[in-house]
């Protein structure tokens, strides 16, 4: 799941279901997998929680 568009898919996705909280979901998978020892798994979830900032920062852009 690291390639950019896999990113930009689940980031979408996570938007799509649970809207406004969609980055602290993606924050806290991203915590899970730190405390389990999976920092490569870690990455790829910070990389989604950026993501979503990006999405969440360009519709707010286009609403104003």
């Amino acid at each position: 799941m690291t390639a950019d568009r896999e990113i930009l898919t689940v980031a979408r996705s996570y938007l799509a279901r649970y809207g406004p909280a969609a980055k602290l979901r993606a924050q806290r998978r991203a915590d899970v997998l730190e405390v389990e020892g999976n920092i490569e798994g870690r990455d790829v979830w910070l990389n989604v929680v950026r993501t979503i900032e990006r999405l969440q920062s360009m519709a707010a852009t286009r609403s104003d």
